[in-house]
């Protein structure tokens, strides 16, 4: 009899590990609450433009190998598009955008030569960012200090960074990657993300997406992978409860009323739902769940706005010094799948345009009708063409839990993919990775996870 194996959550993690042992031959089952997989990368089509969105836009980078592997197994690798090198832009004033652009030189070089043709920071500010070069190849090499207690901002100017660089340049950065500001999110984390950009080649520093989205890869490639192999996905279903017998979890009970028995469960939704589905099942007073309360969530603020005319011929941008941080072209990002081809909406000109906050914000308890005024003075201020630039229609996705927040000392409590209680295992982009929540952690997780399944012999 073939063994199974329950995944609980229907996101980039979900997906590839029910990929990973559907190909096995294991008896899988999926299990997402949401009507769609994806999980917080998914791709919705606005009903009325035929466009495209993501919950929030979602960049890869070269050396996100791990979700490369994914990609791969489940047929998506044609849906990949990566710069062929790193090329950021930086939109300061109504007159100017920068380019912080990489030559193909070996890794770190390719680094430090942007840094040095980046204008906009002064000759002092670009020979500051060179300093933490030793650092970063120090901690590649030998390894380092561990970081946990200190925030990225008290380590960057303790590498030598000017106050200047750290605002314009890495900042940025951290607020992608951490979803957090440097002056709240950990050293640790930074250093790990700057030094897999950075340091190994110049590949792995350029930046890429999913033409399509991150979440259609997931609702249709992985979904056709898992069921074309034995796998049942199963949307719209929750797991209401974990079931239990001589001290393992052997199975769950759905919404719909059905048990499933499984030689091993696999939870890979957010810690603030992992917990309350233990305490659904009378787990939660377990000693490893302690750390778990520990986790505080960050939030990603998305504005999908429709115009009258076109913002930028640039696919992303960073807005500088503005209340939202990135401005994304959506049919560039995403374009249209061969079954979704999106109508213009309004003058053909025009164009529909996401505008993102990562972390914290007093703008996420705005109004839409206010987030649309905000944005507008941010656009208007840098775009002059978009001065008279009517607002043909506007959307809001609001994610409030979208991350956990990594903070400094939290790496202690991220517990490692795999088995956690006896017959519960963990994989997802919040445990321990080394890394932040980004879709590489997820799929990483996933590996590290799958790969402990089976020497334990599970499955």
């Amino acid at each position: 009899m073939a063994k199974r194996i329950l995944i609980i959550g229907g996101g980039v993690s979900g997906c590839y590990l029910a990929a990973i042992f559907a190909e096995r031959g294991t008896e899988v089952t999926l299990v997402e609450r949401a009507g769609h997989l994806g999980g917080r990368a998914a791709v919705l089509q606005e009903p009325q433009t035929g466009d495209l969105l993501e919950l929030g836009p979602h960049l890869l980078m070269g050396c996100y190998s791990s979700f490369r592997r994914f990609a791969d197994k489940i047929g998506g690798t044609e849906r990949l598009r990566f710069q062929n090198d790193l090329s950021m832009s930086f939109r300061v004033s109504s007159e100017r955008t920068w380019r912080f652009a990489c030559p193909r030189f070996p890794a770190p070089l390719h680094v430090a030569a942007a840094l040095m043709r980046f204008s906009r920071l002064s000759v002092w500010d670009r020979l500051s960012g060179l300093r933490i070069g030793p650092e970063l190849l120090r901690r590649k090499w030998f390894g380092a200090d561990p970081l946990d207690s200190e925030t990225a901002w008290v380590w960057l100017r303790r590498c030598g960074q000017t106050p200047e660089i750290c605002r314009t340049l890495w900042q940025p950065l951290c607020e992608a990657a951490l979803n957090l500001p440097l002056e709240k999110g950990s050293a640790k984390l930074m250093a790990n993300v700057l030094v897999e950009a950075f340091c190994r080649s110049c590949a792995d520093s350029s930046l890429g997406w999913v033409t399509g989205g991150t979440g259609s890869l997931c609702d249709t490639d992985a979904r056709q992978f898992i069921e074309s192999h034995g796998g049942r996905v199963l949307t719209r279903v929750n797991v209401e409860s974990l079931r239990s017998g001589n001290e393992q979890v052997t199975g769950a009970v759905l919404s719909t009323g059905q048990r499933i028995e499984a030689n091993a469960v696999v939870s890979t939704i957010a810690p603030w739902d992992l917990l309350a589905l233990l305490k659904r099942s009378d787990l939660s007073r377990s000693p490893p769940v302690e750390n778990i309360r520990r986790f505080e969530p960050s939030p990603i603020l998305t504005l999908n706005l429709w115009l009258d005319c076109e913002i930028t011929d640039e696919h992303f941008i960073h807005l500088e010094s503005r209340r939202f941080q990135w401005l994304f072209d959506n049919r560039k990002h995403l374009g249209a799948t061969p079954s979704m081809s999106p109508p213009r909406l309004g003058e053909k000109s025009g164009g529909c345009y996401s505008l993102l906050i990562s972390g914290p914000s007093v703008l996420n308890e705005c109004s839409k009708e206010e987030l649309v005024r905000l944005a507008m003075e941010d656009v208007r201020g840098l775009f002059p063409m978009t001065r008279s630039a009517r607002v043909l229609k506007a959307s809001v996705s609001r994610q409030r839990r979208a991350t956990y927040a990594p903070y400094p000392n939290m790496e202690p409590f991220r517990p490692e993919p795999g088995q956690w209680l006896k017959g519960l295992y963990l994989a997802g982009d919040w445990t321990a990775t080394g890394l932040p929540c980004t879709l590489e952690s997820g799929c990483r997780s996933v590996e590290m996870s799958a790969k402990r399944v089976m020497l334990q012999g599970t499955l």
